[in-house]
């Protein structure tokens, strides 16, 4: 270890290990000889920026301080004075009044300060510890002690103002964070509170033109959930068939009537309006041997035509099952019905004179 060597860093030099050039002069010294410093030639040491004032007439105190060192390996000893039973403030009093005296420090510190060690000479082999609760108080001019205390201030102001810029930024950052967080929430709440009024508005569309559609069709309706309670909620085993409209389910009432239910299918391509106008004209072409249209259903999006269940087929397949079912679809026919009441209509009168 180079701060092992003796008078290392010369007189008011301290040594230290990690430090690059390891010597440096204490607060309040220079080099002696700059170039010699420069060359990592300490051996010259440090003088004081200021020199000292000092009178032998008891007003030395009006002249000097004292500055305190901490973390400090006491100076060589060699010529220095001590005595155990004064305490470190007569001790320091002491010190002040002799011009000689350069430094002074408590002799013990194992139960607090107690003690008094006087140096009368430059002060010599000076190390900087990690760990060192010792304490020595250095002799230095009014004037550098001024000096010194406003550096220290100015640094202190420099480190309160570097804390409030640092404080300053953070509260902004956190303010500008926050107001952009409300921000995305304002958009998101103003975003969902559109939908929503969207969607108020579409079902109260949707319950209106249901309403409309009821007072437009002149045929009883039924209730989606009397409709689902009969078909055991629409159940494939109570499936009939299939069309281009969609699929047929069987269908039994409270009441024990059996229905057969024509359910409009999601892939269907026929609109409200063809529903509407399908109804309507099977409503005007209700005949005595066409299958009778029960009621209708139309909720939400649902659309299904109720029409009573025929067990044993359809009249159609008995009459023409032979001829058109060979060449038509029976949702060709039945949606066809004026064809349809046509033929039965034939058929009447030719066997019943009517």
């Amino acid at each position: 270890d180079l701060c092992d060597y003796y008078g290392k860093c010369g007189v008011y030099g301290s040594c230290n290990i990690d430090n690059s050039p390891v010597c440096g002069c204490l607060k309040g010294f220079e080099p002696r000889v700059p170039e010699e410093w420069n060359q990592a030639d300490w051996s010259n040491g440090c003088n004081r920026t200021n020199s000292l004032s000092c009178r032998g007439d008891g007003f030395a105190k009006f002249s000097n301080g004292f500055l305190k060192y901490s973390g400090l390996k006491l100076p060589d000893t060699d010529k220095s004075w001590f005595d155990r039973t004064i305490s470190l403030e007569e001790c320091r009093i002491l010190c002040l009044k002799n011009c000689s005296c350069t430094a002074y420090a408590p002799l013990d510190i194992s139960s607090g300060a107690r003690g008094c060690l006087l140096w009368f000479d430059d002060l010599m082999d000076m190390k900087e510890l990690n760990s060192s609760l010792q304490d020595v108080y250095i002799r230095m001019a009014k004037t550098e002690l001024g000096s010194l205390e406003v550096q220290k201030s100015n640094k202190s102001n420099t480190r309160r103002k570097q804390e409030a810029i640092i404080i300053s930024s953070s509260l902004l950052s956190f303010g500008v964070l926050v107001s952009c967080l409300a921000l995305v929430f304002y958009k998101w709440k103003t975003r969902q509170q559109g939908r929503n009024m969207r969607r108020n508005q579409e079902t109260k569309a949707s319950v209106t033109n249901d309403e409309q559609h009821e007072e437009d069709i002149d045929l009883p309706l039924f209730d989606i959930s009397t409709i689902a309670s009969a078909t055991n909620n629409f159940s494939s085993d109570n499936i009939l068939g299939q069309g281009g409209f969609g699929l047929v389910y069987k269908g039994t009432l409270k009441d024990g009537r059996e229905i057969a239910v024509k359910r409009l299918s999601e892939n269907s391509r026929q609109g409200l309006q063809e529903f509407k106008s399908e109804v309507m004209n099977v409503v005007k072409l209700q005949h005595r041997n066409l299958v009778k249209l029960l009621g209708c259903c139309i909720q939400a999006e649902e659309r299904m035509l109720i029409y009573e269940f025929m067990p044993n087929k359809s009249l159609d397949y008995f009459i023409f099952g032979l001829f058109l079912s060979r060449y038509f679809s029976f949702d060709f026919l039945f949606t066809n019905n004026c064809f349809l009441v046509w033929v039965i209509d034939l058929h009447a009168h030719k066997f019943h004179g009517s």
